[in-house]
């Protein structure tokens, strides 16, 4: 993470905006479950800052998961802008909400059923899921 920018949980600007709203995102996919809500703010800041993001809710296929990790760069000037998501956000439901067929074959049909208890969505797309963590990316995290 770029020290001299902040982590992305203190600063307050148009790609603060966009890191909220791959939370909004989240929340609508999760039928408005609370993003860690089992622990404190200071445990949030400190997996946020190590390269954790919220796991795909059971039921997001993957171009939506996608869209929220491009949200949640912990380079502020990496993330998407409100256009390049709009553009995202509007491509044919076929592209945008349909299930791959290598995704149909490689998670659980709980995994693809939204509403599903959130420990399930943690199986999906476990390559996502590391985009930003510190040991897969050691580099992107030094100052």
């Amino acid at each position: 993470m770029d020290s001299s920018r902040g982590s992305p949980l203190q600063e307050y600007s148009t790609a603060s905006d966009v890191w909220s709203f791959g939370v909004l995102l989240y929340e609508i996919w999760t039928i408005g479950i609370k993003p860690y809500s089992t622990i404190t703010n200071n445990e949030v800041y400190q997996k946020v800052l190590s390269g954790h993001r919220l796991p795909p809710p059971p039921g997001c296929p993957r171009a939506v998961y996608q869209t929220m990790i491009n949200c949640w760069n912990p380079e502020s000037d990496s993330r998407p802008t409100f256009p390049e998501i709009q553009v995202e956000l509007q491509r044919p439901d076929f592209k945008l909400l349909t299930w791959t067929a290598e995704d149909v074959a490689a998670y659980t049909e709980e995994a693809r059923t939204l509403g599903a208890p959130l420990e399930v969505g943690n199986e999906l797309y476990i390559d996502i899921q590391k985009t930003y963590t510190i040991e897969d990316h050691p580099t992107q995290f030094s100052s």
